[in-house]
């Protein structure tokens, strides 16, 4: 069998290798010059993620940056949260995972055409050269440009980010989340550390508004002469954009939706996609089988996930804040960050204030009322 995957992110290549570790021929269509550019991920992943899949493929220390479980949340400097978790998150470097599970994939028999902007019809992808090749099955991984061409712009937010130098105390060793909803209603800001050795910070956000400008505001003048490196990007906040599969055709990652709608994080829920994908072709299953399996893996935690969001949108700061305030004197928050997961962490939310004191449970009520 012969399978065209367009897209050459972590997601299409991770897919490919699967497919070719069971034997089928596998080309890969990347419309850029050079594989992990340019670069548009935090790098932002779970233990799970190294272990089930990066680990499957290459030593996470070859694209390693930083890790921590020191977690601070800050609420427009009215209120500061410091935690630290049971879990370590890992900070990675995205276009280097990119770069070496590209090499793999050649090395183990796979082709890749780069610089190859590609469009697909029935059992055929095109090149813009006026090249057609023909496949059995066409995997579409174009990462946010997919969710975006598929959806349009609704719940898909524009982020910026910037790599600088930082002296400041707050940052080091800690992942910081900064909510300030005069500076951006839509999202959260971030700042995550990037290098062991040196006080070099990762440092965004998204938004319908204008990024950038949001970014800078929050950054000032002084710290905006130390930027090092400028990345734009999509984050796709959309659910699960189904179906997933149209004929011969099959959407997988950021293309389908498959990302976190509270962080629009994606490497584990693509990953397992791919995983589950590689599967039912291998087993003979119809491909309408691929998104009923995940999404009764991930469907229910994107649920919860999306109602959270909502939550969001709709609380202001000070809100926010009393919710925050009452759900750590009850241990709640320390609770989660010892027994939640990282990955299904709004199920784990809930399954603590199931359990909760009634306090708590009748503020529960209270945040539901506001999303109707």
């Amino acid at each position: 069998m012969k399978i065209g995957i367009i897209g050459a992110g972590a997601v299409g290549l991770y897919t490919g290798l699967n497919l070719l570790s069971q034997g089928y021929e596998v080309y890969i269509f990347e419309e850029h010059e050079s594989i992990g550019l340019p670069m548009h991920c935090t790098g932002i992943v779970s233990e799970d993620t190294v272990e089930e899949h990066i680990s499957r493929y290459i030593d996470v220390e070859d694209v390693f940056l930083y890790k921590t479980n020191r977690l601070t949340l800050n609420i427009a400097d009215k209120y500061i949260l410091s935690k630290e978790s049971r879990h370590k998150v890992y900070i990675i470097d995205r276009a280097e995972l990119d770069r070496k599970l590209a090499e793999i994939f050649i090395d183990s028999g796979g082709v890749i055409n780069l610089n190859s902007k590609s469009r697909w019809l029935d059992n055929a992808i095109m090149s813009e050269k006026g090249e057609k090749y023909l496949f059995d099955i066409i995997i579409v991984a174009k990462g946010a440009i997919g969710a975006i061409e598929r959806r349009g712009m609704v719940d898909i937010l524009p982020g910026y980010q910037v790599d600088l130098y930082s002296e400041k105390e707050e940052w080091r060793d800690t992942i910081n989340f900064y909510i300030n909803k005069k500076l951006n209603s839509d999202f959260f800001l971030w700042t995550v550390p990037i290098d062991g050795g040196k006080p070099i910070y990762r440092v965004g956000t998204a938004t319908h508004n204008n990024p950038r400008r949001a970014l800078e505001h929050f950054i000032g003048d002084s710290l905006s002469r130390n930027i090092m490196n400028k990345y734009h990007g999509h984050i796709v906040l959309t659910g699960p954009i189904t179906p997933f599969t149209e004929g011969n055709v099959v959407y997988i990652g950021d293309s389908a939706g498959q990302t976190k709608v509270t962080t629009g994080g994606g490497l584990r829920y693509g990953f397992s996609a791919g995983d589950i994908l590689s599967q039912v072709i291998s087993e003979n299953e119809d491909l309408e089988k691929y998104e009923e399996i995940w999404l009764d893996k991930w469907g229910r935690e994107i649920k919860l996930q999306e109602i959270a969001r909502k939550i969001y949108l709709k609380l202001s700061e000070n809100e926010i804040i009393n919710i925050l305030s009452d759900l750590d004197n009850v241990g709640i928050i320390d609770k989660f960050l010892m027994k939640g997961e990282v990955d299904m962490h709004a199920r784990s939310l809930l399954r603590l204030l199931i359990g909760a004191p009634k306090s708590v449970r009748h503020l529960t009520k209270i945040i539901f009322k506001l999303i109707g």
